[in-house]
């Protein structure tokens, strides 16, 4: 079903259901300071839905993004939202939050030591995605990152 212009779409009652009985909503609250607000997906690779929906930590209000998986329902990763991630703990400055398709190859960015100018992707330590990559970036800025499943965790990508 598409979701009708200037509507939010609601999130699923099962996450919802999820979140609450992590009880992680006492320590975060949905977010919407972009849109969309979460996305569902297969970001670990296992052919099962997942879901990955910005947050913002109740006591702190720095802001982040929450994943749950579907086939593990106790498992859950935080990025940012006062747990750090790349040297952050609030992702306020996501603009851009969409999916990844799983196969594609993502790479760091490279940039020169000296002048700062960017020289492009490092295709030498390129990965390729086992699940659907998130991808995050602030507009009319170079930054931001990708999100990745890697052996048993997820790993951040920085991007310039």
């Amino acid at each position: 079903m598409a979701a009708t212009p200037g509507k939010k779409k609601a999130l699923p009652s099962q996450w919802e259901k999820q979140l609450a009985g992590l009880q992680l909503d006492t320590l975060y609250q949905l977010a919407d300071f972009t849109s969309p607000s979460f996305l569902e997906g297969d970001f670990n690779g296992d052919n099962q839905g997942d879901i990955a929906f910005l947050v913002s930590n109740k006591r702190t209000a720095e802001k982040g993004i929450l994943i749950l998986h579907g086939q593990k329902p106790k498992e859950y990763f935080v990025f940012g939202a006062g747990r750090e991630v790349n040297e952050m703990t609030d992702l306020n400055w996501i603009e851009v939050f969409k999916k990844i398709p799983k196969g594609e190859s993502v790479a760091q960015t490279l940039v020169d030591g000296e002048t700062g100018d960017i020289i492009g992707p490092d295709s030498l330590h390129a990965v390729t995605l086992k699940g659907e990559g998130i991808f995050t970036h602030l507009l009319e800025e170079c930054g931001g990152g990708i999100i990745y499943w890697k052996k048993n965790k997820y790993a951040w990508l920085h991007q310039e």
